[in-house]
């Protein structure tokens, strides 16, 4: 993340320069060359960029349109939750690798579209971790105690019950980060990326071809998205047990 945050300052060259092609990790290129000669250190530090602003964005996405579906029609039940269950069991039910090559088709190759449209498709998992704390904390005595002093149900909702049912939806989001990087990668791999920013995607594409005359192509960004992956699956459990409000709580007298 810091590497993607710091790519204008700490990449050595621009990553679409022109150099020479195939050239081996050097002191002058730490990580090589691809096919075009584009420094792969360069395209590294500017592709996390990519993976960084794609998991947020994505995540954002996912985790404030679940919160209000989820939250707000199983808060008021009836035939409101009714519809909102079977607009979640629809959404799951559509292939969203489908969806975003039909965006792309559509739209172009933009980031931004790719963005919502995967913040769009992975929301129904945090819409039902959100109604099912919802269903559970609108019975709490509290709640109760909100509604004697007349306070607005929305305010009541957003007030007392979501801050204290966010927590899975938190860790949730989470690793949904880790498929939303996947996801752009695995996008820039078959050609459907953004073509005007560098991705860990695209070099993997290119190294498809040179394999044996230049691995390098395919084990950096390799390494690079395995060691990423892990890490936001890593935090996302920590943050489960952290904000899990049955775990054991030691040292406390």
């Amino acid at each position: 993340f810091v590497i993607g945050l710091l790519a204008p300052v700490i990449s050595p060259y621009d990553p679409f320069a022109i150099n020479v092609p195939l050239e081996p990790p050097s002191a002058e290129h730490l990580l090589g060359t691809d096919s075009l000669g584009r420094d792969v250190a360069s395209i590294m530090a500017w592709g996390a960029q990519v993976s960084v602003m794609f998991a947020l964005g994505a995540a954002a996405i996912s985790m404030v349109v679940g919160v209000v579906v989820g939250a707000v029609p199983s808060y008021f039940g009836g035939w409101v939750d009714d519809v909102s269950s079977r607009l979640v069991e629809l959404i799951l039910m559509l292939p969203q690798l489908f969806l975003i090559i039909l965006v792309v088709a559509l739209l172009g190759q933009n980031l931004f579209f790719v963005v919502l449209i995967v913040g769009l498709t992975i929301w129904p998992s945090n819409a039902r971790l959100m109604r099912a704390q919802v269903l559970t904390l609108k019975e709490m005595k509290y709640v109760d105690a909100a509604k004697l002093s007349r306070r607005p149900p929305l305010w009541i909702l957003f007030r007392h019950i979501v801050p204290n049912g966010i927590g899975p939806v938190i860790a949730n989001s989470t690793l949904q980060m880790a498929a939303a990087v996947l996801t752009e990668a695995g996008l820039a791999f078959l050609g459907l990326g953004d073509p005007n920013r560098p991705s860990w995607g695209q070099i993997l594409n290119d190294a498809q071809q040179y394999m044996i005359i230049a691995p390098w192509l395919a084990i950096v960004p390799g390494v690079a998205l395995f060691i990423l992956l892990l890490s936001l699956h890593v935090i996302g459990d920590n943050v489960g047990r952290i904000l899990d409000p049955r775990r054991e709580t030691r040292g406390i007298v």
